[in-house]
């Protein structure tokens, strides 16, 4: 799961604009939920309400925040191919 500085950083560089509140509110079961934290607050419906409640820059970074999420993850199962010589 990538830091909330680099959440911070891909804001700024696609937004112009950190979103630090919209990092925080997403991430805040894993105080309880440890690395299965994505389950809650990382879907479409709960990014929709943020932009209706935020607007549309943090819709924008509420996607982002999960496709970094989940990016890392799909990186990180992923197994390194075997060399056919």
């Amino acid at each position: 799961m990538p830091s909330h500085n680099t959440h911070r950083r891909i804001d700024r560089l696609v937004l112009g604009k950190e979103y630090p509140h919209i990092h925080w509110y997403k991430d805040k079961p894993f105080r309880y939920l440890g690395s299965s934290h994505r389950r809650l607050r990382h879907d479409l419906e709960t990014d929709l309400l943020i932009g209706a409640i935020c607007g549309p820059d943090a819709l924008l970074s509420a996607l982002m925040h999960d496709a970094a999420d989940f990016g890392m993850t799909a990186v990180r199962r992923r197994k390194p191919h075997k060399r056919v010589r």
